[in-house]
């Protein structure tokens, strides 16, 4: 699936977020891998409680007018095992709620179809 490079206008950014507990300096802990069009960054600070990480992405989606691209960026979503990704420029009208079997899509836009438009995908992830 082809996702555009953030040098092209759009693009998909994901990485780690802040997270609670004791702290240790690691060296080489803040460097940069680039795998294809996805960029992860990891944190200045190697955590030693992982209990409270979350992995997030970024993506300008350009349209979710098109058939099917709900479900492609839900594949993202479990693909790259994110919890949340927020959207931009959705492209819906209105402000609703969509559960889905794997992840919920919140979305906010204007009162009629056009330009702009946010939201985010929370993934259902079972404890272990």
């Amino acid at each position: 699936m082809p996702v555009p490079s953030p040098d092209k206008r759009g693009g998909f950014i994901a990485g780690l977020t802040t997270q609670h507990g004791k702290t240790d300096m690691g060296k080489n802990t803040s460097t940069t891998e680039n795998t294809g069009t996805l960029k992860t960054r990891r944190p200045r600070l190697r955590k030693t409680d992982n209990r409270f990480s979350m992995l997030f992405g970024i993506w300008t989606v350009k349209t979710m007018l098109q058939a099917g691209k709900m479900m492609e960026v839900g594949d993202v979503l479990c693909k790259y095992n994110l919890d949340l990704i927020t959207l931009k420029e959705v492209r819906w009208s209105g402000a609703f709620q969509i559960d889905k079997q794997n992840f919920t899509l919140y979305y906010s836009g204007a009162t009629k179809q056009g330009p702009y438009g946010t939201g985010f995908m929370v993934a259902f992830k079972s404890q272990t």
